[in-house]
């Protein structure tokens, strides 16, 4: 519980400006079997085209078609 909390400060915060985070904290979820959480983050990261690369978007659709 503390982690999401602590996850959800950075997650509040500008895609933009904190996206390596973003990308730990989607690794994260995903790497504990939490898809729900992992895909709405790399949705967030896969709208911004400064931020977008093939790999993020390629986890988001294996989250929407599993």
């Amino acid at each position: 519980m503390q982690r999401q909390a602590h996850a959800s400060i950075v997650l509040s915060q500008d895609v933009v400006d904190y996206a390596p985070l973003f990308v730990e904290i989607a690794d994260a979820y995903f790497d504990r079997e939490m898809y729900a959480q992992a895909r709405s983050i790399y949705e967030m990261l896969g709208q911004d085209a400064g931020v977008c690369c093939l790999s993020i978007t390629s986890l988001a659709d294996c989250l929407f078609h599993p």
